[in-house]
């Protein structure tokens, strides 16, 4: 479903900024911290927070959801390499807002 006209498309633009924002903030910002620090495993907490991240994609089918895991890992480690969100946010919202077009 792709948005058509004007509203549609500022819409589209709000909510793909509020998923890149909510998402890497629950996913990569607080799951990853809370797995990491459970486990004392920074890869752990990676892999986790991705198959909690690909599960909560799973209307988009099983196939995709592999593919959402593995985005999932790479931004995963793009947060411990880059030491914060705002890239992942950024690159998440623009991802989104493409995927309309």
């Amino acid at each position: 479903m792709r948005p058509h006209g004007g509203l549609e498309i500022a819409a589209w633009v709000v909510m793909a900024l509020s998923a890149g924002i909510c998402e890497e903030t629950v996913y990569r910002g607080y799951l990853q911290q809370q797995f990491s620090g459970l486990t004392g495993r920074t890869g752990l907490g990676v892999f986790t927070q991705a198959s909690f991240f690909a599960l909560a994609h799973e209307y988009q089918g099983w196939k995709n959801m592999v593919l959402i895991f593995i985005l999932g890992c790479i931004l995963g480690a793009f947060a411990v390499w880059r030491k914060g969100l705002r890239a992942n946010i950024i690159a998440h919202a623009v991802a989104d807002i493409l995927a309309a077009f």
